[in-house]
């Protein structure tokens, strides 16, 4: 081998050890992919969520891992018609994949004196249908909007989210069993994106925004008022 052959290995070994170290030195980029997983630290996670639930409510945190029927037709007494558990279900996500037997099975759970909280974008049908409520998408929205609280109480805990939003809204409800508890602007005009329906003993927390609960939100200036409110309309039971 010669003289100038390796130089110019020797400067080959040098660009590409170069360029190794160029490209580790970058920094990752970031996961903006919508999970709502508890346990993902990224942006669209609820990795924090799910920690402060923990110390918001004094019962039982526990993972469902199966569908909704799944769970709960194990706790479903036959004999007396009623459930040997007892507390609130919790769904956050972007999209509330839950079937139709699923869905009722969290129905005859409410209606038992349980709550349901579902925060997503899109609601399952089967809710929509049986408790007499319809959405609306506006696709022409500015991408920023304001979320506020009824209650006066709340007054000071709105707060504004400008990425990753929808904006789906209750268009229509059963003012006989509904409570609007809150809104949310985009340009000038309120719109309804939560409310509590009844439902015989139990009731329903229904939320529209679920990006106001992502890691994304949560650590950004005081969002996280926002998010303690919706939350505080639930009871003090196991989650």
């Amino acid at each position: 081998m010669n003289k100038t052959l390796k130089i110019y290995i020797g400067l080959l070994i040098l660009l590409f050890g170069g360029a190794i170290a160029i490209e580790f030195s970058k920094p990752k980029p970031i996961n903006w992919s919508r999970t709502f997983n508890e346990k993902h630290t990224i942006p669209y996670g609820t990795f924090v969520l799910y920690n402060e639930l923990q110390l918001m409510f004094k019962d039982t945190i526990q993972n469902i891992t199966v569908s909704p029927y799944e769970f709960f037709d194990d706790y479903f007494n036959w004999e007396d018609s009623t459930y040997t558990t007892s507390g609130t279900y919790m769904l956050i996500d972007d999209y509330a994949d839950v079937d139709d037997v699923s869905a009722q099975e969290l129905l005859d759970f409410a209606s038992h004196g349980n709550t349901i909280f579902m925060s997503a974008n899109y609601l399952p049908q089967k809710f929509l249908d049986t408790l007499g409520i319809e959405l609306k998408n506006d696709f022409n929205f500015t991408g920023k909007a304001q979320f506020s609280l009824a209650n006066s109480t709340f007054k000071n805990d709105s707060i504004t989210i400008d990425r990753g939003l929808s904006n789906i809204y209750f268009s229509a409800l059963d003012s006989a069993r509904t409570t609007v508890l809150g809104y949310q602007k985009f340009s000038e005009e309120d719109r309804i994106n939560y409310v509590k329906v009844n439902h015989i003993n139990g009731e329903l927390f229904l939320h529209l925004q679920p990006m106001a609960f992502t890691n994304f939100s949560l650590l950004k200036d005081d969002n996280k008022k926002y998010a303690a409110a919706i939350l505080s309309y639930l009871p003090d039971n196991p989650i």
